[in-house]
């Protein structure tokens, strides 16, 4: 059975050996055999099949009968993608309990002035890390600045958003209108006001902590400075206060 790279890349990043991924588009294909057919069908050493078979059943591919020989059969992709998923998270909570209860004590005892205040961050995932860190740290009011090319890191926010609004955190949100125009939904969470144009963006909270964007590749944030430097900080609040008052507040649409 062909399959394109994409879809190779991906089963490959849902934890199946080579030799596990032939096994199950194997099976997809012509359906329950043996493990000497699957062999055979799936170009697998005889020495390794029965090891791969037990492998794949762990992890939720595919199922086998109680018969001799034994019969395997695939699961479907949809359920088996989704059981690969929710064993991967289960993994991820265990190992962030274990780093965080063994780890995070020891960070905290470090001195206070070996931790710099000022980080230059580098990839997506750890610019929104911190970007989310940093809005749920809020206790009275968080400011947000994004352009419309990079609102889907607000869009991500949203549901930790609801919650800082039932905590009584003032939020205010410019951006710019985009292509939709309609930001009804955010305005549900915070107080919106629009300008025509806006270079870089960010988030304020409390006047102690601040990220400022300052690299965007396709849309998304590829650089960040996140400080704590209290001179910074309230730069970059009193920037946000001056373009806030110039921005136009935003109305409901119907």
């Amino acid at each position: 059975m062909e399959i394109s790279r994409r879809v190779e890349e991906a089963l490959a990043r849902l934890g199946l050996s080579m030799y596990e991924r032939k096994a199950y588009l194997a099976l997809l294909k012509h359906g329950d055999m043996t493990a000497k057919e699957v062999c055979e069908a799936g170009d697998i050493p005889y020495s390794k099949v029965y090891e791969v078979l037990g492998r794949l059943e762990a992890k939720g591919w595919i199922e086998s009968s109680r018969e001799r020989p034994a019969k395997y059969y695939p699961i479907p992709p949809e359920t088996a993608v989704r059981t690969s998923l929710l064993k991967a998270e289960a993994e991820v909570q265990e190992a962030e309990k274990a780093v965080m209860a063994e780890l995070q004590p020891m960070y905290e005892k470090r001195e206070v002035r070996e931790k710099p205040d000022i980080w230059i961050i580098h990839g997506e995932y750890n610019i929104l890390s911190r970007f989310f860190e940093l809005a749920l740290n809020s206790k009275d009011e968080l400011l947000i600045a994004v352009p419309a090319s990079t609102r889907a890191l607000i869009e991500n926010l949203s549901p930790k958003l609801t919650q800082l609004k039932v905590r009584g955190v003032r939020i205010m949100v410019m951006t710019t209108m985009g292509e939709d125009g309609n930001l009804n939904s955010l305005s549900n969470l915070a107080e919106v006001r629009i300008r025509d144009q806006m270079f870089g963006g960010g988030a304020i909270s409390d006047g102690r902590e601040a990220i400022l964007l300052v690299g965007e590749e396709g849309g998304k944030p590829s650089a960040a400075i996140w400080a704590e430097h209290s001179g910074l900080v309230r730069l970059a609040k009193e920037y946000f206060a001056y373009l806030w008052r110039e921005a136009t507040l935003y109305s409901l649409k119907p």
